[in-house]
């Protein structure tokens, strides 16, 4: 009986393996060290430069989107309050106007005369200190 599967399809090992490489440390000079330090010095340097020179690419277009946001936030801002007063203005009674500006000027009156009150009972004190004999 034959059978259709292949018998080994496992590859034949190699002849002539390459040969075993050592994991021990070789012997590490002043001057590798001072290559590898200068290395990574380097590479940091030119990060900071890369990073540098990202940050000034990219600010021109940071100030324009901040401007943008601004001038919008102003824009709905003064809208609101522009639309929200006129349409007060127009929407209130004549009466209750009368009677804003009325208390408005009662309410500066009252402050009026309590700093006038304050003033004078300071200068009461200041007179009537003991001086210093």
């Amino acid at each position: 009986m034959m059978n259709d599967t292949p018998e080994n399809t496992t590859p034949p090992a190699d002849p002539n393996p390459e040969p075993f490489q050592s994991c021990e440390r070789t012997e590490e000079t002043k001057s590798d060290r001072k290559t590898v330090g200068e290395a990574m010095k380097d590479a940091l340097k030119k990060g900071r430069d890369d990073a540098a020179n990202a940050a000034r690419k990219a600010a021109p277009k940071i100030k324009s989107g901040v401007g943008k946001a601004a001038y919008g936030a102003a824009y709905g801002v003064s809208y609101g309050l522009g639309f929200g007063i006129a349409l007060l203005k127009e929407a209130v009674p004549q009466s209750m106007k009368d009677g804003a500006c009325a208390g408005s000027e009662a309410g500066k009156i009252a402050v009026e005369k309590m700093l006038t009150r304050e003033e004078a009972a300071d200068a009461t004190v200041t007179d009537a200190a003991p001086t210093p004999a």
